[in-house]
């Protein structure tokens, strides 16, 4: 686990630069995302409620809290529904679209920098199904 916190600090450390494709708003926009969790919403703007990811219990409808990813772990994203969301961790994480019918076709949506919210993904939006540790992932 030390390791893993050192590498999530490390790329939040380094990935303070956010994509183009991101609209970025400011923390205050992040106040209904708990602390140390990454909230995916459906809409734009923060809005139309949490996307459902699928976990260990089936669908579930809720925020993602950081230890979910901790470990290079990942969440997936059910349908693929995400087009905002809120960062309010100290670390960076990527958005990523995988198709669900081919697994080598993999297209990076953007990074979300720590503590940052974002009203859209950009040309991401509905198209987002991953969410990772940067230099992670599913294979």
């Amino acid at each position: 686990m030390r390791g893993t916190r050192r590498g999530l600090v490390a790329a939040g450390l380094t990935t303070a630069v956010t994509l183009a494709g991101l609209a970025v708003t400011g923390p205050a926009q992040a106040a209904s995302c708990p602390a140390n969790s990454v909230c995916i919403y459906e809409n734009r703007n923060l809005s139309g409620g949490y996307v459902q990811v699928y976990t260990s219990s089936g669908l579930v409808r809720r925020a993602i809290p950081v230890s979910w990813l901790y470990d290079c772990k990942w969440v997936h994203i059910a349908h693929g529904n995400a087009s905002s969301g809120s960062n309010t961790t100290g670390f960076a994480f990527d958005l990523l679209y995988i198709n669900p019918s081919n697994a080598s076709q993999k297209r990076f949506i953007g990074r979300m920098a720590p503590h940052k919210s974002y009203n859209s993904f950009g040309s991401g939006d509905d198209d987002t199904n991953y969410i990772m540790s940067p230099g992670c992932g599913p294979e």
